[in-house]
């Protein structure tokens, strides 16, 4: 059974502007835009492996080519970028 039960086709809350590396995300918050809430994660940040797991349930579901939702190209092209940011190793 799937441990994360968070549902791609109801999360549109992106939240507040929230920049972890201080690396510009847009007006969103990175961690938000991937459906997690940064102020409840106490001292356990989601790690690599499953950041990636919501990137790529997230970019599935809002990839221009798959949604008919007006704005998915917008959405996907966040979506992306709030990974890369939270990925970025550096």
């Amino acid at each position: 059974p799937d441990v994360d039960n968070f549902d791609v086709h109801t999360h549109t809350d992106w939240g507040n502007y929230y920049d972890p590396k201080n690396i510009f995300c847009g007006h969103f918050d990175c961690y938000r835009i991937l459906g997690f809430d940064f102020e409840s994660f106490g001292s356990k940040i989601p790690d690599t492996k499953v950041i990636t797991k919501r990137y790529r349930a997230l970019s599935r579901a809002w990839h221009p080519d798959k949604s008919k939702h007006k704005n998915a190209k917008d959405r996907f092209v966040k979506i992306a970028r709030a990974y890369e940011v939270l990925t970025n190793k550096e």
